[in-house]
């Protein structure tokens, strides 16, 4: 009768979480006024915009005039835009959150009718522990990217499943290594699933050869696309450290793994980040070991996958500012999606009560973070731009332009973060030609290194030809300078 009642306890807070995320989903796609809060969010919903409405995938807000080798891309390359393009269509919706939203609950419809193996009982918990927490419950409410890595995540530990379990069936495999090659156009820590290669069963020889050829071709090209097609972003530290003598390199990657890893043990801005971090380890902790102990490969392989993940971010990334909670998110959920594949029901149990604990915390987060804002931005009325309207009516004779506001002009307008206003840049003039825009962020702006047809300036600049003046504000048209 205990067992019961307890059974009866966690089925009613795993319904209370769905509830919950429902009412949440149903917020945003009928009631609230929702649009992007954040510099990343802006530049995804610029890229698809601009492919919708010029059919196009150049880039069309970029910092410093930085592109990618090849093509006119920004630092997040063309692939979301080609992936949120194509759910787009198949959803019929042009908005990133309406995708989101879409993916977060066909996740959901995945774990209950797809995944024969779990009982009910155990797909509620799963969902529960996925609901409460952080990233998997706040990001399908935003305009980033996380979604798509989060929902193809859940299939793609699905088929390394079967991969385990049904070792005569090739389509597993296949299904599972072209996801993965796929996937490392969006994102390069995708590679590191290919490790799994090491631990699943072979039929044969010829099988083990040809999977590991397709790792090193997939891996060679995705390397490749990376390398042509992002923008490099100035400040990370991937960029910082090939700027340096390669016989630093050993010792600049250890101080700064030592210094994320302090970082990632002491810096949290509220108790559920604090435990979300803590959970992961913990998780990571139990699946290398009774993986392990218990001889269960897919655990162990799994939690082999999230061990690299978290030796990736201390070395090449920060931990800090959500980007470690953003990083782990997939291998986090995988771990989760495991435990319950492999019968560790303990963990969920423990997972979903720890969470728990802080969900209302959560639920107080995304109001202050996403909903007030939204309604402060709603009320407050539209700041005017001098000069933006004014950009449609440019002269120019060629099919794209770049127009760069420099670092004062921009600030007027409102920076990067909570600027509504970056939505309402007009992507082609009224001759027809595309419009791409830079803004001199990191640097300042210099008229003899740019690559600009207009720049739009507080600044005088005698030398460089005016077109007009508005105020104290100036526009230049620089394509004689070229």
């Amino acid at each position: 009768m205990t067992y019961k009642y307890i059974k009866l306890f966690f089925i009613s807070i795993a319904i209370f979480d769905i509830t919950i995320f429902l009412y949440l989903i149903y917020l945003n796609i009928f009631v609230l006024n929702t649009f992007p809060i954040y510099s990343d969010e802006y530049g995804y919903v610029l890229d698809l915009k601009a492919f919708f409405t010029t059919h196009t995938l150049m880039s069309p807000l970029t910092l410093d005039e930085l592109y990618s080798k090849v093509g006119n891309f920004s630092f997040h390359g063309f692939s979301y835009t080609l992936i949120y393009a194509l759910f787009g269509y198949l959803f019929f919706t042009q908005d990133i959150l309406t995708i989101n939203v879409i993916l977060s609950f066909l996740n959901l419809f995945f774990i209950l009718v797809v995944i024969k193996e779990l009982k009910l009982f155990w797909k509620l918990i799963l969902i529960g522990s996925y609901i409460t927490y952080s990233i998997f419950f706040l990001y399908p409410f935003s305009y980033m990217v996380e979604e798509i890595h989060l929902f193809f995540g859940i299939i793609i530990t699905y088929l390394l499943y079967h991969v385990f379990t049904q070792k005569r069936n090739n389509k597993y495999l296949i299904a599972f290594l072209t996801m993965v090659f796929l996937l490392s156009m969006l994102r390069i820590t995708w590679l590191l699933f290919f490790i799994t290669l090491l631990f699943i069963p072979y039929r044969s020889k010829k099988q083990l050869i040809y999977s590991l050829l397709f790792m090193f071709i997939a891996s060679t090209l995705s390397l490749i696309h990376m390398y042509l097609f992002y923008a490099p972003y100035p400040t990370s530290f991937i960029h910082t450290l090939f700027q340096k003598p390669h016989n630093i390199w050993a010792s600049t990657l250890i101080t700064h793994a030592m210094n994320n890893f302090d970082l990632y043990m002491h810096r949290y801005p509220a108790l559920f980040y604090f435990l979300t971090k803590m959970l992961f380890l913990i998780l990571l902790g139990y699946g290398l070991f009774f993986g392990w102990y218990k001889n269960k490969k897919f655990l162990l392989t799994i939690s082999i996958i999230a061990l690299c993940y978290f030796i990736f971010l201390l070395f090449f990334y920060d931990a800090y500012s959500w980007r470690e909670l953003r990083t782990l998110a997939v291998v986090y959920c995988i771990l989760l999606l495991a435990f319950a594949l492999e019968k560790e029901h303990f963990m969920l149990i423990f997972v979903l009560s720890i969470q728990s604990i802080t969900f209302f915390q959560l639920l107080s987060h995304y109001r202050d973070d996403r909903i007030d804002i939204y309604q402060k931005l709603t009320k407050t009325e539209q700041k005017k731009a001098p000069l933006i309207k004014e950009i449609s009516f440019l002269p120019t004779h060629q099919d794209t332009i770049l127009i760069t506001f420099d670092k004062k002009y921009f600030g007027f307008l409102g920076g990067l973060n909570f600027n509504e206003l970056l939505l309402h840049l007009p992507l082609t003039t009224k001759e027809g030609a595309h419009i791409r825009y830079s803004i001199s962020y990191f640097k300042s702006f210099d008229p003899t290194q740019s690559q600009a047809d207009f720049l739009f300036s507080h600044k005088d600049y005698p030398s460089l030809n005016k077109l007009f003046q508005y105020k104290d504000i100036y526009i230049y048209n620089l394509q004689e300078n070229k």
